[in-house]
């Protein structure tokens, strides 16, 4: 087989790569609009909510839009909302007037506990049929594919 290849052959049966990837995806959007209806959240919110918890130098809309992939249009209302619910402040810091930095409240910590929950669910429900030296074996595959990534975006960054 060859290497671009890898992944056509590689998937649950009768399930496309598309429909796999989808299939997983919408099954933890699902787990997780149980803690948005909870709390009276959009998915987008609680997207953002769970980011920043868990991203705690990623604290700007900015860096939302560039590393979630959301719409900068979305996101805007979205910390809007949030903010007018009491669960984020925005504050400029640094002298810098252009740049807000995005805070989570303490009104948010059960709703970010229960998302964080339903997170960790989703990792269950993925290797649940996974032995611990197969969960090993993908950490180390993903480790790999990642410093690939790493080494093409410096090259192209770099002009190569």
């Amino acid at each position: 087989m060859f290497k671009n290849e890898l992944f056509c052959g590689v998937v649950v049966k009768n399930m496309s790569l598309i429909d796999f990837f989808s299939s997983g995806s919408d099954i933890y959007d699902r787990l997780l609009m149980s803690v948005c209806e909870k709390h009276g959240l959009s998915y987008i919110e609680m997207t953002i909510l769970l980011f920043l918890a868990n991203n705690p130098t990623l604290n700007t809309a900015k860096d939302i839009v560039e590393k979630r992939h959301i719409a900068k249009s979305h996101v805007s209302v979205s910390v809007k909302s949030l903010c007018e619910k009491g669960l984020l402040r925005g504050e400029y810091r640094d002298g810098n007037h252009k740049l807000v930095r995005l805070s989570i409240l303490p009104a948010a910590e059960d709703m970010i506990r229960e998302g964080r929950e339903i997170q960790q669910e989703y990792v269950r429900i993925l290797t649940q049929n996974l032995t611990e030296e197969e969960i090993n074996t993908l950490k180390n595959c993903i480790q790999k594919i990642g410093l690939n990534i790493l080494k093409k975006e410096k090259e192209i960054s770099h002009g190569k």
